[in-house]
């Protein structure tokens, strides 16, 4: 199975030291040049969102590649990419896979298997049909988090469904749990916790107060009878 052909990676560019480079290595060693790679710049803290979007849209429209695979600060095995592609081309309904991988989300870590149908994907590393990405880009409103709660949705009421694959394991840390922090990652957790609230104002005006039923179910504040987090 001729990857290049199928997956067009995108990559997001960190100022952090080391961090691209692991992901382009990963990608390297499972098959990819580095002429194949497009990245994703957000000048270090700037609008996630915005960043995969214009990285899509200025450089791919016409590529021919039926994947992307957008890619944070992420390390997988090389077998990873052939295991994602083989699932999704499995069935044509998929709009994305995405690996598991320590999650805080229990339907992604805990998954070590396949699991189809899954409420919603991160956007950690999920590999995303090009033509459902098309039609349903990332919403710009959300820079830091959201924005993949709001595309699962959307694409999901489209009759689409989602799955994760846990036969590899991706790996990743969240920047909150990041050791020993460089200025520019302090910069950008700053940054995001000032979004917070827009973020979740954005959720609200786009599908009501009980915007976490519908969105998030498994969220402790909907288990506990909450229906927002910053709002």
């Amino acid at each position: 199975m001729n990857i290049r052909q199928q997956i067009q990676p995108i990559v997001l560019r960190y100022n952090e030291t080391g961090w691209t480079a692991k992901t382009v290595a990963c990608l390297i060693a499972a098959g990819f040049e580095e002429s194949d790679i497009v990245y994703a710049d957000r000048e270090g803290v700037g609008n996630m969102s915005k960043a995969f979007n214009n990285a899509f849209q200025g450089n791919l429209m016409n590529d021919q590649k039926p994947f992307i695979w957008f890619l944070t600060n992420v390390t997988f095995p090389e077998q990873m990419p052939v295991s994602l592609l083989e699932l999704i081309l499995s069935d044509e309904d998929i709009a994305a896979v995405h690996p598991a991988f320590d999650s805080d989300h229990p339907h992604i870590r805990n998954t070590y298997g396949i699991s189809r149908d899954v409420p919603f994907v991160e956007w950690t590393a999920p590999l995303v049909r090009r033509n459902v990405f098309n039609s349903f880009h990332l919403d710009c409103e959300m820079p830091y988090w959201g924005m993949d709660l709001d595309w699962s949705y959307a694409v999901k009421i489209a009759d689409k469904t989602l799955a994760v694959d846990g036969r590899y394991r991706l790996g990743h840390t969240y920047l909150r749990l990041t050791d020993q922090k460089e200025p520019i990652t302090l910069e950008r957790e700053k940054l995001r916790a000032t979004f917070d609230k827009s973020t979740e104002e954005r959720l609200i005006e786009k599908y009501g107060k009980d915007w976490m039923v519908k969105l998030w179910p498994t969220h402790p504040h909907v288990l506990a009878g909450k229906k927002t987090i910053h709002t």
